[in-house]
């Protein structure tokens, strides 16, 4: 509320005061009226006749300008004093006395003054003076008269009686007021000074009233000053942030296009020079890229539209992730980089952990950067509070250049870099500081430093953090003693493992050089559990020379970013530096992050569950085939399901499941409408079983969509492998989960995928990352080529059905086909596609059908062309046809026929399996490997019919032949 309207506000109030006291003045005037109207009643004298007329009148006249606002307040005030004052006159009158007047035209007095009118209390004073005039100039010398009459008239009828006796007698009969009284003069004295005391307060408060409205209208008008100005800076700092963010995000697309084919190009075959050249495009592209992040984090927040995205999260796996970044920042730098953390420190909070990551490796990246040798130490320490909260502290110790006491306070200023000119070759926005604290501050913490120039610093994190369980970071429990051996030249790592061993009261010696490490077994004792950690360059030829000589001892590798490893010891376990105490876990766990074994890098699961039961539903194939391979890593045979009506069909007649994931957006019935479905069965089996949905909008708040309809959790596609690890640990029966798989399993373990073909895929598409996406999903070689080999087939059905959408104007269909190929892009690594794939469906939601229109043949055009260029991959990867006998009519005959009986009794299966004998073990016509590609494809998602047609298109182009 303005001060205008505060002002006008009190107008009003003041207003309906004066109206109430008009009202209340009323009453008072009407019962004055009534208490005459009876006195006249019964008073025999004529001449009270004429006031009971006016007791009647006055009241009836006074009550519309009292009830009705249309008259003025002043009106309705000056009628009811005028009318007090007459009847407190006439009460006088009528007693022969001034007595009662004083008390009443002093009442009558503060009743006009209530309404705060200053010329109304001046009528008042007149009327009393004039009244006060009149009674002693006719009123006293009627009296004098009228008793020298009545002298006269006693005289005569009793002469008898002296002259002064009757005088006296008359006077006492008559009540004649003493004019002369003392008392009475200084009542009217009193009465007078009264009235003029309220004539003078009202004045001087209509003074200040009038003072306090002028300073009411400056400050009014200075707040509307005010206001205007705050507008145009709010105006001016949401212009400079959405330019801020318009650039950040204009730029960052042709940026991350820059950095991508920077990395593709740097992976081909290149002369060193030109390899030179392009490393330099990827770092300054990369710098650019995280300038820019800053300047659109910095924005947000200034614009205060920077919003913490809470949610469960391990800190063991934020500070892995921080540790790989600033590693891979590290690489041919002479730094260790250490990390300490106590054993019991809890693990699992709830926060914004993204932004904590931000944090560290802002601060870690700054220390980095200013550090030429030395070591970077993050150490984790905490405080329990109340609430379970959890005081987080993270401090980050460098050996670097250190910062003057005087530029400390600068530290932490906008676009601020200290020593600029020294610093001149250091990247950098100046803004990496100040976000970080200000997102600390928003987490109800803070960032402090603490430096010695030219010997380092030290930058202390402190945030607050919800806990969520008693989850803390080492739980191993050992049998026996555990006895540490380090072989470990640089002296900052060993400090450090000494250190973290330290925290755990475990025995630790350090080994100085390679002869004390082959006399290691004579030093071992045989009571304890020893476990060797070694140097992989200083001391892996040594122990694979005299691996014998290790035999009862745990031997772990601690690898840095910048080794190459080109060898394998058996049972050797491999662990990237540092070592914390969350690699000690590991290590005493024997589940370290990988080993090497067979010849290559083999993933270790943190679980298995061989015996839940799982239904995926998803209408698209592609997705359906991407959820598959990733659970049988958890060796679990999914059922699959392409709709919601074949979904509520399993769940009705199958056995029960332990775990639903539904896929959100489907033709005909979505996934809330399913599980609403599903829920609605009534049992108690649907009533509780989890439901997961699957959805590839993980904005934020669609988890309360997904949750206030039925569902238990969300998973966003593409499918993150950790947090598919995290949904099935969570919601899984704990039973099933199974971290030592039974001997009855074990050869189920070998069906797994070969990781080793990750690292050695050449599968070279245009617009596609295949190595980006086998690396971000998990995915095999021969499981990626398999997916390839389904993106192509569906795509020869949906390119069509898309195509017959937009000419239809079916667009809530275009929507869901665009949704679906948005995550079957992006699972294949066709990052620009899934992106215009999203516009698409984004466009739709928001009814632009015009952008659909004008933009759709370019969008099939790309879709089209990447099918293309699948298709021509799989047929370069062919073996030559040279080396395959030529199909004959005859055997193309016989293989047909059986085809066709087996379409015929609906096995689809047996069918797949002999047309894929026939396409890989014969060299045949193109327009027939098509024709047989389309017969396979109908056998093999149960479209008999089509396929029975397939076929008799086959046969007359053979009898054509």
């Amino acid at each position: 509320m303005g001060v205008k309207d505060l002002w006008n506000g009190l107008m009003v109030e003041k207003n309906r005061s004066q109206k109430i006291i008009g009202k209340v003045a009323y009453w008072v005037l009407f019962v004055i009226c009534v208490m005459f109207f009876f006195i006249c009643l019964v008073s025999e004298e004529s001449s009270f006749r004429l006031l009971m007329v006016y007791c009647i009148v006055v009241p009836i006249v006074m009550a519309f300008p009292t009830y009705f606002s249309k008259i003025s307040v002043k009106i309705q005030s000056f009628g009811t004093v005028a009318f007090l004052l007459f009847f407190a006159s006439a009460y006088c009158i009528q007693a022969h006395s001034l007595t009662p007047s004083y008390g009443l035209f002093l009442g009558i007095a503060c009743l006009a003054s209530l309404y705060q009118d200053i010329f109304l209390n001046l009528f008042h004073l007149l009327y009393t003076i004039a009244y006060y005039v009149i009674w002693y100039i006719y009123i006293d010398i009627g009296t004098e008269k009228m008793l020298s009459m009545r002298v006269e008239e006693i005289s005569k009828n009793h002469p008898e009686v002296k002259i002064e006796v009757i005088e006296d007698i008359v006077k006492e009969l008559q009540g004649s007021p003493d004019i002369e009284n003392v008392a009475e003069r200084l009542q009217l004295m009193m009465l007078i000074s009264g009235a003029l005391m309220l004539m003078v307060l009202i004045s001087w408060n209509k003074h200040q009233a009038a003072i306090t409205r002028k300073k009411t209208k400056d400050v009014q008008d200075l707040l509307e000053i005010v206001e205007e100005k705050k507008n145009e800076a709010e105006a001016a700092a949401k212009a400079k942030s959405d330019f801020l963010a318009n650039m950040s995000h204009e730029i960052r697309t042709p940026m991350n296009a820059i950095c991508g084919m920077s990395e593709l190009l740097a992976k081909s075959d290149l002369t060193p020079q030109n390899s030179e050249y392009v490393n330099m495009i990827q770092m300054s592209s990369e710098n650019l890229l995280r300038l820019i992040n800053d300047i659109l984090d910095f924005s947000k927040i200034d614009a205060g539209r920077m919003e913490l995205v809470n949610d469960d999260y391990d800190l063991s796996d934020c500070i892995n992730e921080v540790q790989n970044v600033i590693n891979t920042r590290l690489t041919n730098k002479d730094i260790a980089f250490l990390i300490e953390c106590p054993p019991n420190l809890p693990l699992h909070y709830n926060g914004d952990v993204m932004r904590i990551r931000q944090i560290l490796i802002n601060i870690l990246g700054n220390a980095v950067k200013f550090t030429k040798k030395g070591y970077i130490k993050l150490s984790i320490d905490f405080r329990i509070m109340q609430n379970n909260k959890v005081k987080l502290i993270f401090s980050v110790e460098d050996t670097g250049i250190g910062i003057k006491r005087s530029d400390i306070q600068k530290l932490f200023g906008e676009f601020m870099q200290l020593n600029t000119k020294k610093n001149r070759s250091i990247q950098g926005s100046g803004l990496g500081l100040v976000i970080s604290k200000r997102m600390a501050k928003m987490m109800d913490g803070d960032i402090n430093v603490k430096s010695e120039y030219g010997v380092g610093s030290t930058f202390n994190i402190i945030i607050q953090q919800k806990q969520v369980d008693d989850w803390v970071c080492f739980r191993t429990r050992e049998t026996k003693p555990v006895h540490f051996y380090v072989f470990e030249p640089n002296e900052h790592y060993r400090e450090s493992i000494r250190t973290n061993v330290s925290y755990l009261n475990m025995a630790i010696d350090f080994v100085r050089s390679k002869e004390e490490l082959l006399q290691l077994k004579k030093q071992v004792k045989p009571e304890e559990r020893n476990i060797l950690m070694f140097d992989y360059v200083s001391g892996f030829s040594t122990i694979r020379q005299n691996v014998d000589k290790f035999k009862d001892i745990s031997l772990v590798a601690m690898t840095s970013i910048n080794d190459v490893i080109v060898d394998e010891v058996e049972n050797v376990v491999f662990m990237h530096k540092p070592i914390s105490v969350l690699s000690m876990d590991a290590i005493l766990k024997n589940r370290a992050r990988w080993n090497v074994q067979n010849g290559h890098l083999q993933m270790l699961n943190s679980f298995f569950a061989p015996e839940a039961r799982v239904l995926v539903v998803d209408d698209n194939v592609i997705n359906l085939r991407v959820a598959d391979a990733y659970l049988r890593r958890y060796l679990i045979s999914p059922v699959l399901a392409e709709s919601g009506d074949e979904a509520i069909e399993h769940v009705e007649n199958d056995p029960p499941f332990d775990l639903i994931f539904m896929d959100h957006m489907m033709p005909v019935h979505d996934g809330i409408e399913v599980t609403k479905s599903i829920r609605n069965i009534g049992s108690e089996y649907t009533r509780n079983i989890p439901i997961i949905a699957l959805t590839a909008n993980a904005v934020k708040g669609v988890e309360k969509l997904f949750l206030n309809n039925g569902m238990n959790d969300y998973l966003s596609k593409p499918i993150d492998s950790k947090r598919l690890n995290q949904v099935l640990a969570q919601w899984l029966p704990p039973e099933k989960q199974l971290t030592e798989l039974p001997e009855k399993y074990a050869h189920m373990l070998k069906d797994l995928p070969d990781e080793s073909s990750v690292e050695s895929a050449d599968i070279v598409i245009p617009d596609v990352d295949a190595a980006k996406a086998m690396r971000e999903l998990g995915h095999s070689k021969e499981e990626y080529l398999d997916l390839l080999e389904t993106v192509y087939e569906e795509g020869q059905k949906k390119l069509p059905l898309m195509r017959e959408c937009v000419a239809h104007g079916e667009w809530q269909r275009y929507m869901i086909e665009a949704h679906a190929l948005k995550s079957v892009c992006a699972s294949i690594g066709a990052g620009n596609l899934s992106v215009t794939a999203k516009s698409h469906e984004m466009a739709v939601k928001d009814g632009n059908i015009s952008f659909v229109q004008k933009d759709n043949a370019n969008f099939l055009a790309a879709y089209e062309k990447l099918l293309t260029d699948i298709d021509y991959y799989f047929k370069t990867q062919e073996t030559s046809d040279e080396q395959k006998p030529e199909l004959s009519t005859q055997q193309l005959r016989d293989v047909m026929r059986e085809v066709a009986t087996d379409i015929d009794e609906y096995d689809g299966e047996a069918a797949v399996g002999k047309l894929d004998n026939l396409l890989s073990e014969y060299k045949m016509d193109e327009d027939i490997r098509r024709q047989l590609l389309r017969i396979k494809d109908r056998a093999d998602s149960y479209e008999y019919e089509d396929a029975a047609h397939a076929i008799l298109n086959l046969a007359r182009m053979i009898a054509v032949r």
